[in-house]
């Protein structure tokens, strides 16, 4: 079985003013801080974008993007997880 490649990269917003609150206050609970969205392709594949907030709320993860997360064998690539996952 060929691995596949999941390239991520989530885009987020928050009021939190993170150059002098710093990143841990920026993910605090109480925070209005979200995900705007994600940009996602799997191996050579076209950029897809989901857009977790809408302005009807929020919106379901892709099939694709939710299948590729779950399995094993994709080895997920997300250059800025570091600060996203924080």
């Amino acid at each position: 079985m060929t691995q596949h490649r999941l390239y991520i990269d989530a885009e987020t917003f928050s009021s939190v003013d993170l150059p002098n609150r710093g990143l841990a206050n920026y993910w605090d609970p109480s925070a209005d801080t979200g995900v705007h969205c994600i940009a996602y392709k799997v191996d050579e594949g076209p950029i897809k974008i989901w857009r977790a907030q809408t302005a009807e709320g929020r919106d379901d993860v892709p099939d694709d993007l939710a299948w590729h997360l779950d399995e094993d064998e994709v080895l997920v690539v997300a250059p800025k997880a570091e600060f996203e996952h924080y």
